[in-house]
């Protein structure tokens, strides 16, 4: 098969205990932290990338959770999109 790309939407990514019952789990470092009123967007570096970007509830949100922590984090099967790999210029 060829490579492609997964797509997984910000809101469907679970944190810490939220991620245990997840098919598809990993760890991330907590990167930053971005506070948008009712939700906080939280930036992690997971795999070697620093862009994968978590949307959760503030009322969700672990008060204990701090920049530089590694947490699991995971999604369901359902909520993750196989893309068409980008091609790269040459």
């Amino acid at each position: 098969g060829e490579p492609v790309t997964l797509s997984v939407r910000p809101e469907r990514v679970r944190l810490n205990g939220h991620s245990e019952s997840c098919v598809n789990r990993f760890s991330g470092r907590v990167a930053e932290f971005i506070y948008l009123g009712d939700h906080v967007r939280v930036r992690l570096e997971v795999c070697g990338k620093a862009d994968f970007f978590v949307k959760q509830p503030i009322a969700e949100l672990d008060p204990a959770l701090a920049v530089g922590d590694v947490v699991p984090l995971g999604w369901e099967v359902e909520h993750g999109r196989a893309l068409d790999p980008i091609l790269e210029a040459h």
